[in-house]
């Protein structure tokens, strides 16, 4: 069967929405010699499937639609696995009356586009924005006499007890994210409690009051109240959003894209009867938080098809096209609502359901790449929320732990960095009489200290590194210029002293610098 590009779409979650046969449609409708594939979510932040087919020579995926929650872009690229698309946008769109490149207009009045540039390239264009929100159903609330959802931790607990008291209701009371991404939960319950993961001056405080406050919250909801179903840390992380749409809890906390389901699907029972609204505050909180991501295009360096990629960015780019698969597809908060004049209209149960959050979100939603390290630090958030709410680990366990091992990827990551930067310096001066000293007034450290993580990363010394650089250039030289002398080949490779040459030479290569030329000289006649 002959090979065809394929259009991948990553991670979208929701099994029940339509989503993945209309793209499916719509894009064979233009460009009927691709192939849609649909590629689960990862089970882990990063996932190794995909990254595996960008590290192949080539391959037949031509686009992709990643979730961020899932993907770094600008790490992608950093590793070279994506293409930059400044070649691959239109040149020039009108837009009204003013004619710009699509890249100028998405700088000009996209948040999300900061997410897909990595050194003053794009490599991804913004799909569409979700933020992290609290759902209620109205209808309940409604019944029970409150005015909206609760704007507070206590006000929440309050309704939730209220409505389930003495077993009025067979309901869930509350639900979140699941799975993989408790600790999502856990972060915008921080940021709405006053707390953060790290200060303006990126200095890790997550082991703090307002952190014990947030975990004490949620080990309450589940353990005190019992508002949470028994299953909550095994269940897959959309189910819980089948489970609101069914009619089977009063809260969720999960990403706007639920709304689709909740719209659309003919399986809904609560099409009219929910409402969103942003996270409740907590006691030590001031002001309401959510993390934002949904999802970009990007193209696969690699990619056998770059004049196919072309074509499909110039498809999913042109404003006309995007305000109609908008419309079409109900995106929760399109990616060009800044760019149309009518943002929201293709939505308006947006609006409808709650005005004053759907303008909100906007600009209190906070990225993921905001985040500093976030998808190396992730992994060890989400587990030590996980092990503390199921009651494996107290609280100050829980925040001990992370603390810890956050600052041992940063410092691990700082080192490595700091690692790359001294050995790039040997490499480029390891002809000149350099010391340890001044390699490490390069990188910024003291000698005795660069000299500790260098041996630590590395497992040899600075020192034998440099070493083993002069020697490798030294063996190169004397096999490309066996007539030139050793004297001179060891003073060109940064080694001043021919003794001491001679003798760390003959340690690695097990003979004589003299030895090794006349060898190489003699192979070179006898050719």
């Amino acid at each position: 069967m002959k090979d065809k590009p394929i259009v991948a779409d990553y991670g979208f979650p929701y099994g029940t929405s339509k989503y993945p046969i209309e793209l499916n449609i719509e894009v064979k409708k233009f460009f009927p010699k691709c192939k849609i594939a649909y590629i689960t979510p990862p089970t882990e932040v990063f996932g190794n499937e995909l990254v595996n087919e960008f590290k192949k020579p080539s391959t037949n995926i031509c686009f992709i639609s990643l979730a961020h929650m899932h993907f770094c872009i600008q790490e992608l690229a950093e590793k070279g696995f994506l293409m930059p698309l400044d070649e691959l946008l239109p040149k020039k769109i009108w837009f009204g009356e003013k004619r710009q490149t699509i890249a100028e207009k998405i700088n000009e009045n996209l948040v999300q586009v900061s997410d897909n540039i990595f050194n003053g390239h794009i490599y991804g264009i913004p799909k569409n924005i979700a933020f992290g929100t609290l759902f209620y159903r109205k209808d309940i609330l409604d019944k029970y006499g409150f005015l909206g959802g609760p704007k507070t931790w206590e006000e929440l607990i309050f309704q939730c007890s209220e409505m389930l008291k003495n077993g009025k209701n067979d309901l869930w009371g509350y639900m979140f994210r699941g799975g993989k991404r408790i600790g999502e939960n856990f972060i915008e319950y921080l940021w709405s409690n006053g707390g953060d993961i790290f200060d303006t001056e990126k200095n890790l405080i997550i082991n703090s009051k307002e952190s014990a406050e947030t975990l004490d919250f949620f080990h309450k909801l589940i353990h005190k109240y019992k508002f949470f179903p028994k299953d909550y840390l095994t269940r897959d992380n959309y189910k819980f959003v089948d489970d609101f749409m069914y009619g089977k809890g009063i809260f969720l906390h999960h990403w706007t894209d639920a709304i689709l389901n909740f719209v659309k699907c003919k399986k809904s029972k609560i099409k009219n009867k929910f409402g969103y609204m942003l996270t409740p505050i907590g006691p030590s909180g001031k002001n309401h938080f959510s993390l934002a991501g949904g999802g970009s295009y990007v193209v696969p360096k690699n990619t056998k098809y770059i004049e196919i990629a072309k074509k499909l960015f110039c498809f999913f780019s042109n404003p006309k096209m995007c305000k109609n698969l908008d419309k079409k597809w109900n995106w929760p908060f399109s990616r060009f609502q800044y760019v149309f004049d009518e943002p929201l209209q293709s939505q308006p149960y947006y609006i409808k359901f709650n005005p004053a959050c759907a303008s909100k979100l906007l600009s209190n939603g906070r990225f993921f790449s905001s985040i500093p390290f976030y998808y190396k630090i992730y992994p060890a958030i989400n587990k030590n929320v996980s092990l503390c709410l199921s009651g494996e680990i107290k609280i100050k366990d829980a925040l001990k732990n992370m603390e810890n091992e956050i600052e041992s990827i940063i410092n691990e990551r700082k080192y490595s960095n700091v690692i790359k930067k001294g050995t790039e310096f040997m490499k480029n001066n390891f002809e000149k009489s350099i010391s340890l000293s001044q390699i490490s007034e390069y990188v910024g450290l003291s000698h005795t200290h660069f000299a500790h993580i260098f041996k630590k990363e590395t497992g040899q010394s600075a020192i034998k590194y440099l070493q083993d650089i002069r020697l490798k250039n030294a063996i190169r030289l004397l096999k490309q210029y066996p007539n030139v002398s050793v004297k001179k080949v060891a003073y060109e490779s940064g080694i001043t002293d021919p003794k001491y040459f001679a003798r760390i030479f003959k340690r690695l290569t097990g003979t004589t610098p003299e030895h090794y030329k006349n060898s190489c000289n003699s192979l070179a006649v006898i050719s």
